[in-house]
């Protein structure tokens, strides 16, 4: 079993918790269903309150059902539809669980977004067989094994379903650090250019890549890689967010993409999307 902390694909800022949602002008995906793995915290938990913000039915699917749970019952107190279902992407019992349910309870699937992923160790001197296992299985197993197990769901609908991965522009950056993370989230783009080539028109399939939003995940690293170096986390944390834009990116970054995907466009397909303030410009 993996460590259910990690599950969670990076997390939000800390105010964003307070979100109240206005039905007068959330009714773009009403509706329409949603499952969002990885939905505890993080990236995920974002996702699923901006989502429920939509209108849309939310089921926040995570290894860690208590933090799903919570996530779920904040975006109900504020005026959402939502529920928490425990899943393991590395399993595949677990995920056929996870799809049923959502047949049996909603009775459609509109958006699946893709995103449960862990990080790993940092160099590939800690790094073991079983650690490169761990990461693989998560961040690109678990991805193929819940689009395929939601694939007749997705291929229900009137209108077109649509995938979103969670991959990172650590997956267009080759470093000597976090070999398998990168190697992951680099797959995990090519799994989205294949699967957008053979499941269209019926269904669409984007990828996510931000740079470093901030998370507990990518704070754990920061951490790590700040003692590796012999600098506080702020003196490492400045050296990083060097880019072209003057900021790294934030959750609002991330779910403006999202918006245009879900609701402003309807001709895009098999695009990785870079949300790096320009940090990666092809180098």
């Amino acid at each position: 079993m993996l460590d259910s902390e990690n599950h969670s694909s990076d997390t939000e800022s800390p105010d964003s918790n307070s979100v109240q949602f206005h039905h007068d002008d959330s009714t773009r995906a009403e509706g329409r269903v949603g499952v969002v793995t990885g939905g505890a915290s993080g990236i995920g938990a974002s996702i699923g309150r901006w989502l429920a913000h939509q209108g849309a039915d939310v089921v926040l699917a995570d290894i860690d059902r208590a933090g799903a749970e919570k996530t779920a019952g904040e975006l109900e107190a504020a005026g959402g539809s939502a529920r928490a279902c425990r899943v393991d992407v590395t399993e595949e019992s677990s995920v056929e669980a996870l799809l049923e349910s959502v047949e049996r309870e909603e009775g459609r699937l509109d958006y699946l977004f893709a995103n449960a992923g862990v990080s790993g160790p940092i160099t590939l001197e800690e790094t073991t067989y079983a650690d490169w296992q761990s990461v693989i299985g998560v961040n690109l197993d678990g991805v193929f094994l819940t689009i395929l197990e939601s694939l007749p769901l997705l291929e229900r609908g009137e209108d077109p379903g649509h995938v979103v991965v969670t991959s990172s522009i650590s997956g267009r950056k080759p470093k000597p650090v976090m070999i398998p993370y990168r190697t992951s989230k680099a797959a995990a783009i090519m799994l989205t250019r294949c699967l957008a080539a053979k499941l269209g028109p019926e269904i669409r399939v984007n990828a996510l890549c931000p740079s470093s939003i901030d998370t507990p995940m990518l704070e754990e690293n920061y951490a790590r890689r700040a003692e590796e170096h012999d600098l506080s986390v702020a003196e490492f944390r400045e050296r990083r967010e060097d880019v072209p834009l003057g900021r790294t990116p934030n959750r609002e970054d991330l779910l403006q993409v999202l918006d245009f995907l879900l609701f402003q466009n309807g001709f895009v397909t098999g695009h990785e999307f870079h949300i790096d303030g320009g940090s990666y410009q092809g180098l």
